[in-house]
């Protein structure tokens, strides 16, 4: 079950995620512009509608799936497309919905599947995800392994027209919170070793550096009031 969270680590978490995950996808807006953006609805100048934008859903499709953690909603492909329609509000015209054209991710070796296959291979992704992490001793290191597996694997469905690394990084943190862990922060200067992780589909680099990015951020909380009881995060490691 989700920890209960205090209202300044709820914002303290949606910046720093918010801003982050948009800065995976090339957002310029730094971390005090989106302070200004989330937590006061200021606008700052010279910045592009786009960013605005993206930084705007981002924080509010967070806090959706956190509303949905709370109502013990698993994931199943309604829950992407309700996430992914906040998260593409007024940058997207096929927001909410699963891909109609075939898409590419830029440098990849690899086709990603085809908008026919999309629904069938996200209702089998997020049957075999809840199926594997249905496992109330599962640990850290067996949770960690099924996330960033299943990650690699969403986004080399890449469901959606655009979207598809945030929304994928948006459903590693709900696999963890809704389980009472901490959630990962992958942060903008790690760019190029997440992207590397993804080409190479390497489990096992992305599972490690999950791991340590829970433990680190059980210690931030901890000083915002928020208490991760599961007892295998080791905040040394």
């Amino acid at each position: 079950m989700i920890a209960d969270f205090t209202e300044k680590y709820m914002d303290d978490l949606v910046v720093r995620l918010t801003h982050h995950s948009n800065a995976l996808e090339n957002n310029t807006l730094t971390l005090n512009e989106t302070i200004s953006i989330v937590l006061y609805q200021t606008a700052p100048n010279g910045k592009s509608l786009s960013e605005i934008y993206e930084t705007d859903n981002h924080a509010r499709a967070l806090k959706l799936m956190i509303e949905k953690i709370h109502e013990q909603e698993v994931i199943t492909h309604k829950t992407l497309l309700d996430l992914h329609y906040v998260l593409m509000d007024r940058l997207d015209a096929t927001r909410g919905q699963f891909k109609n054209n075939e898409n590419a991710i830029v440098g990849a070796d690899f086709q990603t599947a085809h908008p026919n296959d999309v629904p069938q291979l996200i209702d089998s992704w997020c049957y075999d995800l809840n199926f594997k992490l249905n496992n109330d001793n599962a640990d850290l290191e067996f949770i960690s392994e099924v996330i960033a597996q299943k990650h690699i694997e969403f986004e080399r469905i890449h469901p959606f027209s655009d979207g598809n690394g945030r929304m994928g990084r948006l459903l590693m943190n709900y696999s963890l919170l809704e389980r009472g862990f901490p959630p990962f922060v992958i942060l903008k200067q790690e760019k190029l070793e997440y992207i590397n992780a993804l080409t190479n589909q390497n489990t096992s680099d992305l599972a490690s550096k999950l791991k340590y990015s829970v433990s680190q951020e059980k210690e931030r909380a901890r000083k915002f009031g928020v208490v991760f009881n599961r007892p295998e995060i080791n905040v040394n490691e």
